[in-house]
């Protein structure tokens, strides 16, 4: 941040508005309880600089405990910041954000609390400039080196912060606030198409969507559990031409242009299309090796070690390219079946073939015959269809929703350069 400091503002020392800074206490993990009121800790702020709702990793205690400890709870609309943090990007670390919950918490240690003066700097305000550049950078660089990052109370008082009237504060804060909302709207509605996703795919791929509009009535066993009656069983090896993996020692070949080199990094769990912002290029010899392990349209890719079973399906749109040693890939003889049998590889219940097939050792892993001999079902042409229609949509309806937060991210960004720098004033009543 320039040292120009806009017309009207000032550059405070936090202890200058800071009323009380709250340290957490030491809770022991011999007094977790199942049920209790909850205990914020740093993984309860996200690094958007927004309070973690429906954080998993929460730990309880006793509410019996609530008169004893009540200088530590937190409640909807107060203001925490991580002081501690053990990230080697150190990207949490003085970071402060809002509560908003209609829950009591506990604050652990290396959480602080902190309470303002209201007539001199807002809340929301405040929270917005610790997630900036310039606050970032003084945390990282006054919390030391080593495993664990720390700032002390002394350290986050005496930092100093650039603020404009407690109005204009106020119309920035609501302005970003309102960005926010947009946001946590948007992941709501993708967390929502998830969980529909899930259903989805529990039902289509386990009772079809029966024939001529008539559910299914006759099911049974197969290898892979209860299927409708009329729907088929066969292995990979029996439904493909070809089964491979990538070439070891690649390296060599690295190029910055040429054929893009697919790694388990560009395949996604979210959904059997690719993920190509990260991508490395190669320009291989044409060789019968570089020609074996090029992909083709229909090609349906596992991953074959670390993260086992990520599946991607090749589209006709891809332009060249070739898999790597960690992905193994199926070409069908059938490439009409191609995207069935990636919606059914990625389908929760599949996923436990490949994990019972894993050659366990030092390093996870699939060898090509635990890939042959992995069973997926098949029921009519037109009921494939039909499914595969209805899973593409909703990939796509995610996909679209994903973009849209990937905008507003980065619309926030923005204003958060213009408006917490004042290179944009707001107007103020």
């Amino acid at each position: 941040m320039s040292n120009q400091i806009p017309e009207g503002w000032q550059r405070l020392q936090l202890n200058n508005f800071v009323t009380k800074f709250q340290n957490g206490y030491a809770f022991s993990a011999k007094g977790y309880v199942p049920e209790g009121i909850p205990i914020i800790s740093m993984g309860s702020i996200r690094l958007d600089g927004l309070f973690k709702k429906n954080n998993s990793k929460l730990k309880y205690w006793s509410k019996s405990a609530r008169i004893e400890l009540d200088r530590y709870l937190v409640k909807d609309g107060d203001l925490i910041m991580a002081m501690t943090d053990v990230t080697p990007t150190m990207e949490l670390i003085g970071r402060a954000c809002i509560v908003k919950s209609s829950h009591e918490y506990f604050l652990n240690q290396r959480v602080g609390l902190i309470s303002v003066d209201g007539e001199k700097v807002s809340k929301d305000y405040l929270s917005y400039c610790t997630n900036y550049n310039d606050w970032r950078s003084y945390c990282i660089g006054s919390s030391g080196l080593g495993a664990q990052a720390n700032l002390g109370t002394a350290q986050i008082l005496g930092g100093y912060l650039t603020l404009p009237p407690l109005q204009e504060q106020q119309k920035i804060a609501a302005i970003l606030t309102s960005v926010d909302d947009v946001i946590e709207k948007t992941q709501a509605q993708i967390n929502k198409l998830k969980d529909l996703k899930r259903g989805m795919m529990q039902e289509l791929l386990t009772r079809g969507v029966g024939v001529d509009g008539k559910p299914h009535t006759e099911f049974k066993d197969s290898p892979v559990g209860r299927i409708p009656k009329g729907w088929d069983v066969k292995s990979l090896g029996d439904l493909s031409s070809f089964i491979t993996s990538g070439s070891r020692g690649w390296a060599q070949y690295y190029s910055e242009s040429g054929a893009i080199f697919i790694r388990i990094g560009n395949l996604t769990r979210e959904h059997i299309n690719f993920r190509f912002k990260d991508i490395i290029r190669v320009s291989p010899p044409e060789s019968a090796e570089g020609k074996r392990t090029l992909v083709q349209a229909g090609d349906v890719l596992i991953s074959i070690t670390a993260d086992l079973g990520v599946i991607a399906v090749v589209n006709e749109s891809i332009e060249k390219a070739y898999v790597n040693q960690h992905v193994a890939l199926v070409r069908l003889k059938d490439i009409a079946i191609s995207r069935w049998v990636g919606h059914y590889l990625a389908f929760e219940q599949t996923q436990k073939q490949f994990s019972a097939n894993n050659d366990s050792g030092a390093k996870a892993g699939l060898n090509l015959t635990a890939i042959r001999n992995t069973v997926v079902t098949l029921p009519s042409e037109s009921e494939i269809l039909s499914i595969v229609k209805s899973l593409d949509s909703i990939d796509d309806l995610i996909f679209k929703k994903r973009n849209k937060l990937v905008t507003l991210n980065s619309t926030k960004k923005a204003l958060m350069q213009d408006l917490l720098t004042g290179k944009v004033r707001v107007e103020v009543e």
